[in-house]
């Protein structure tokens, strides 16, 4: 999923897509397809809930999950550079609990603060590394490129 996530991010910037709300229809589409390919290659079996509870829970993921988180975060990807892009990472755990805690009574444990904690961790530092690297290699371009502006210059003269 991950690796998924990561090249739909990437090459959904070199893609002709349509503007707006309609690219990012056709990405969730398009994955939807996918998924539903998948899932006939697995042999899984399809069954409609039959609870309002599962199809208020269905709408709320349809409304909340992916007209407004993904709709913002393609807005995101699209304004702004991948990197900024998956802070999305940094506010969707906390998310997800408030939303666990608030609407389906999901209780706040010692556990559950200790593993959000490690996530946030691990998040930031990843992001951390990432800029570390991007700082180290421009650094090392711009050594480079000096180095051989002045031998150049020297085989000049």
């Amino acid at each position: 999923a991950t690796a998924s996530w990561t090249f739909g991010a990437v090459i959904s910037r070199r893609l002709d897509l349509p503007d707006g709300a309609m690219g990012f229809a056709a990405e969730m589409i398009a994955g939807g397809a996918l998924c539903l390919v998948v899932s006939l290659l697995f042999g899984e079996k399809w069954i409609l809930p039959d609870t309002e509870r599962v199809w208020w829970a269905w709408w709320y993921l349809v409304i909340f999950g992916s007209l407004v988180a993904f709709s913002a975060y393609r807005f995101l990807v699209d304004r702004s550079s991948p990197t900024l892009a998956a802070t999305y990472t940094y506010v969707n755990p906390p998310v997800a609990l408030f939303v666990g805690w608030w609407l389906g009574a999901e209780a706040f444990t010692v556990n559950i603060f200790i593993g959000l904690t490690i996530v946030l961790a691990a998040v930031a530092l990843h992001a951390w590394l990432e800029l570390y690297q991007r700082k180290t290699a421009s650094a090392a371009t711009t050594t480079w490129w000096r180095s051989t502006t002045k031998n150049r210059r020297s085989a000049l003269r």
